[in-house]
């Protein structure tokens, strides 16, 4: 069973060669363009500069062995 259609409407190009989304949920979308004119958007989250920095951080900490305690798989609800 494939993905239900939300909106289904067209779209033309201005003069600068822009489409514009209609309720468009987020700000940043990855353009993929097939040969036989075929395009596809998916969404995408950029990450901020501050969440590199802790992830730098992080696998700094962990490449100097301070890894902290194991997680006890056993206190978390079962999925």
């Amino acid at each position: 069973m494939g993905v239900a259609v939300k909106k289904n409407y067209d779209a033309t190009v201005d003069t600068k060669r822009r489409v514009t989304i209609r309720s468009a949920r987020t700000k940043f979308y990855h353009v993929t363009e097939y040969e036989d004119g075929t395009i596809k958007m998916e969404p995408r989250v950029l990450v901020s500069p501050d969440m590199l920095e802790q992830i730098d951080a992080a696998v700094k900490r962990h490449k100097a062995g301070h890894k902290g305690t194991k997680l006890d798989w056993s206190k978390l609800p079962e999925v």
